[in-house]
């Protein structure tokens, strides 16, 4: 399951406890705007390559957007926007006054120079400057940027806008950034590790840990551990990995990394396989690096008794489960690393008030915040008798809800009578990018998939027109128009042809009516619900269930508008 997909279900599984309004909950999913720009430069030999880059702003009801630039080979819209929808709950968990927000480059940035880095960064912040700023929206690093990206996003913003420090965080401290920060979020996993254990009666010196990714976050929190008396029997990275029962030397390991770049042939420790360290035998499994580490397939396997979440989204749901009957305690993303985003804030109130603090003030304060956050986060566990995962879930959504509820929902009343279902398509149940451009697909089973759609689309384009409505959005050359971005493919029904158009979950006008399929698969409720429910319970609403037949599941209903 990818990470879009994973935080859409435990947002509406909050949204459910919570017993949130339909339109509220809608609302809360759908991101306030989401950026796609083209960032072309010259490299070094004179040849131009060309990047995409992404920002999604999710939601301000609470403040400015807040969240992280990565440069990474694999970042794509879906997992820029799980990622920008995380920072909402994130920052509404440790309370801090604060949206969500993501960006990134599609890039590897080891395979570019120090020069061509500069140029994509300046080139990509020219796209954004318009739609970024000190209390619009403010970046940070993330994964494969630094301090110095944050500097040259900061100089180039500053060249259309003036001198303004708050508009990132995480600079270097010599341009306004904050002490602390480049060990915040590993100093905020050991944080929140502390309150949590303590809960449980234990404490960091007694206990054995693992931890997945030795880069910023697992190094600091390894090395905290350390100083804490925790003893750290393994760690990996992308080098390989690590074991010591008696527990690594961080300080000499931390040294040999700098000298050699890498982790193996350290004098004090066994090689292992870096797959083997999420099944190794500790007390404490602390995943630092990509998303998606613990699944199905090696769930069963972990003999940790606890897990921190210091990397996003490192647990499947189904792992979730898993670990869950086995009894392992699971601390959240985004609660747990919550630690980065909370230092974030305090340098930018920093840069505001033009008066800085010292490390020993930060490191205070950010301990009071994580601290405060885990206590609350336990109340709403004992409030609705939930995980750890849906607690942290439900104080942040309850949270982001209230505060848009505050600040009025006229402008969602006034659109309800046009609010009705379009159609989503997928061609199998674990189908993750339905991105194509207007009749075309990527590979022979989208194009299998869209041509069996095409011929039952067909055999019910009579009956479906006889239910359109009279609703019409149509611009001039005879189209449907579309406006905003978000997921999934939709089947249009003219009279006499059918034709596919690529969108997103955001405002759709057509006059015919459309229809929902979910191919090639077995029908369960819960398949519904996971792929389509923004559009199968508004079917509900309005009176049009869900129907099947050889082909899967369909929903015939009238489409006006959709938001």
């Amino acid at each position: 399951m990818n990470a879009l997909v994973a935080t859409n279900r435990n947002f509406r599984q909050a949204a459910r406890i919570l017993g949130l309004d339909s339109k509220l909950e809608r609302s809360l999913l759908i991101p306030f705007r989401e950026i796609k720009v083209e960032c072309t430069i010259p490299k070094d030999d004179g040849t131009l390559v060309s990047y995409v880059g992404f920002r999604v702003q999710h939601d301000n009801a609470r403040g400015p957007m807040k969240g992280g630039i990565r440069y990474h080979p694999e970042v794509d819209l879906d997992e820029v926007n799980a990622l920008a929808q995380l920072m909402t709950w994130k920052t509404a968990v440790v309370d801090i006054p604060y949206g969500g927000a993501k960006g990134g480059i599609g890039c590897i940035p080891k395979e570019l120079s120090v020069s061509e880095l500069e140029r994509l960064t300046r080139v990509f912040t020219q796209k954004i400057h318009d739609l970024i700023g000190i209390n619009t929206d403010v970046p940070a690093p993330d994964m494969g940027t630094n301090a110095q990206t944050m500097a040259w996003i900061l100089d180039e913003y500053s060249k259309f806008h003036g001198h303004s420090p708050a508009v990132v965080t995480g600079k270097p401290v010599d341009l306004g950034g904050s002490l602390g920060r480049e060990a915040a979020t590993g100093r905020g996993v050991v944080y929140a590790a502390e309150a949590f254990l303590a809960e449980q009666g234990k404490q960091i010196k007694d206990l054995t840990f693992a931890i997945q990714g030795f880069g910023n976050v697992g190094s600091w929190a390894a090395r905290l551990i350390h100083e804490m008396g925790g003893k750290v029997v393994a760690v990996s990275d992308i080098t390989g990995a690590v074991k010591n029962q008696n527990g690594l030397d961080i300080p000499s390991l931390l040294s040999h990394k700098e000298a050699t770049g890498k982790l193996i042939d350290f004098s004090g420790g066994d090689v292992m396989s870096s797959d083997e360290l999420l099944t190794h035998e500790c007390d404490v499994l602390i995943p630092c690096a990509l998303g998606g580490v613990l699944n199905k397939e090696n769930a069963d396997y972990v003999k940790a008794k606890f897990i921190v979440e210091a990397a996003n989204h490192p647990t499947d749901p189904e792992a979730d489960e898993i670990l869950s009957k086995k009894g392992v305690l699971i601390v959240p993303d985004i609660y747990a690393n919550a630690g980065g985003v909370t230092v974030s804030y305090f340098e930018w109130v920093q840069n505001i008030q033009g008066f800085m603090w010292d490390e020993e003030k930060v490191n205070k304060e950010l301990k009071k915040y994580m601290t405060k956050a885990f206590h609350n986060l336990k109340n709403m566990c004992q409030t609705h008798n939930c995980n750890l995962r849906m607690g942290a879930f439900t104080l942040g959504v309850n949270r982001v809800a209230r505060a848009t509820q505050l600040r009025g929902l006229s402008q969602l009343d006034a659109q309800e009578e046009n609010i009705f279902v379009v159609g989503f398509v997928t061609g199998t149940f674990d189908y993750e990018e339905p991105n194509f451009a207007e009749n075309r697909s990527k590979n022979r089973n989208d194009l299998v998939a869209m041509k069996k759609l095409k011929e039952v689309a067909s055999s019910r384009s009579k009956k479906s027109m006889s239910k359109s409505t009279s609703n019409k959005k149509i611009d001039d050359s005879g189209r449907p128009r579309l406006s905003k971005k978000g997921f999934g493919m939709f089947v249009e029904l003219e009279e006499g042809s059918e034709e596919l158009v690529c969108s997103t979950m955001g405002k759709i006008g057509v006059e015919h009516v459309v229809v929902c399929y979910i191919l090639d698969m077995e029908v369960e409720e819960q398949s519904i619900m996971d792929f389509g429910s923004d559009y199968v319970e508004l079917g509900h609403e309005i009176g049009f269930e869900p129907e099947s037949d050889d082909n899967g599941i369909f929903l015939t209903v009238p489409s006006v508008q959709l938001q």
